[in-house]
């Protein structure tokens, strides 16, 4: 059953980077924002995914990505709050198989509920909310 289940992760890890290019072929042209939210749930899953076949083991490289993702959670965290819903949308619109729209909804929960925990979250809420108090203002 393990083995099925390292098996079941590895073919995941590969077919992540085809399911990539699927959304993005059905949403086209995205801003920097929603791109940044694409990329960072993507990478993350990959990240949970290497984690999982690793036996619970992160590696370096890993860990070395988890630390620069820190410099930009209140991106991140910004790029969530304003593009989640419209870019989840896009599974319901999509040609995907149902087992595509599973995943793609599985990738952007697990980062949405990862990136709500993260430990600067009262600082992130703040950062969007003086954001878009600047963007109505201006």
């Amino acid at each position: 059953m393990e083995s099925q289940n390292q098996k079941t992760t590895a073919d995941l890890l590969v077919y992540l980077p085809v399911l990539k290019q699927k959304l993005a072929d059905l949403v086209e042209k995205t801003n920097e924002m929603e791109q940044i939210l694409i990329d960072s749930a993507f990478e993350n899953y990959e990240m949970y995914l290497a984690f999982k076949q690793n036996k619970g083991v992160i590696s370096v490289e890993d860990t070395k990505k988890m630390e620069k993702s820190g410099e930009s959670d209140h991106i991140q965290m910004a790029s969530l709050a304003l593009y989640y819903v419209p870019i989840t949308t896009h599974f319901k619109q999509g040609n995907f198989v149902e087992i595509d729209t599973h995943l793609l909804r599985e990738i952007f929960q697990f980062y949405r509920e990862s990136m709500l925990h993260f430990k600067f979250q009262k600082a992130a809420f703040k950062a969007i909310k003086a954001s878009l108090r600047d963007i109505l203002n201006s």
